[in-house]
């Protein structure tokens, strides 16, 4: 058993990441949502994955991402947030093709980070739209760069570490090391 500061287990979470993306033939953002879902699992996410796709990246909240349509793009002029209800020029977009202003949008990512772990589950604010916001959607709204995207990051890998059978946080209070079995 090696004890390592917890984001040590950064690279091998990417690299997870990376080779299901290329088994799979999707992009690293598909990839990760789908081993988020299925716990870190590899071999239930391939299982899952073979036997019926479109049902693994509905359940992922992947599937509009996956199979997205072009959306028609409408007249010129301002648009309606439903959110705040105010009109914009222009609006940050879903995949599923759901839009919202910047503000309400920041706004959104800002409190789903504050809500804790959960946030690496968060759905678009649209009313019943099942489409996963991702890592790419959150840096987007509140850069890369800040406090709330590298909270948002911890979040991700300590997903990593609770699902892996390999790994354990220590047990001190505040500590952010792991033991890792190799």
């Amino acid at each position: 058993i090696k004890m390592m500061n917890s984001q040590q287990l950064q690279p091998e979470m990417e690299s997870r990441v990376d080779e299901v993306a290329e088994m799979l033939g999707v992009n690293a953002l598909v990839a990760k949502a789908l081993l988020q879902n299925f716990m870190w699992s590899k071999e239930r996410l391939l299982e899952s994955f073979m036997s019926d796709t479109e049902a693994a990246l509905k359940k992922a909240g992947v599937s509009m991402r996956c199979n997205r349509m072009e959306v028609s793009k409408e007249g010129g002029g301002p648009k309606e947030c439903p959110i705040c209800f105010d009109d914009f020029d222009s609006l940050v977009s879903m995949p599923c093709g759901h839009e919202f202003c910047k503000n309400c949008w920041r706004d959104f990512c800002d409190n789903a980070i504050d809500e804790g772990p959960s946030v690496i589950r968060k759905t678009c604010p649209h009313a019943g739209c099942p489409e996963l916001v991702t890592e790419a959607e959150v840096e987007a709204a509140i850069g890369s760069d800040s406090a709330l995207f590298n909270r948002y990051k911890s979040f991700q890998l300590r997903s990593f570490v609770d699902s892996n059978t390999l790994t354990r946080w220590c047990p001190g209070p505040g500590c952010e090391r792991v033991a890792f079995a190799q």
